[in-house]
């Protein structure tokens, strides 16, 4: 977890509140996760079950 929140330029605690959804996560962070795992933002916030990221 700290090599990622280090990743997110958030601290582990920040990051620890975001996977236990008791703080909202910011546009930003979501961008810097899809572009991390290599997946789509809708797959992270489970709107798709597919975890291919979008065809640019």
């Amino acid at each position: 977890m700290k090599k990622l929140a280090a990743c997110l330029q958030c601290s582990q605690t920040a990051y620890s509140h975001y996977e236990s959804e008791t703080r909202d996560i910011p546009t930003e962070v979501l961008r810097k996760l899809a572009d991390y795992y290599h997946t789509s933002i809708d797959y992270l916030l489970c709107r798709t079950d597919n975890p291919a990221p979008p065809q640019k």
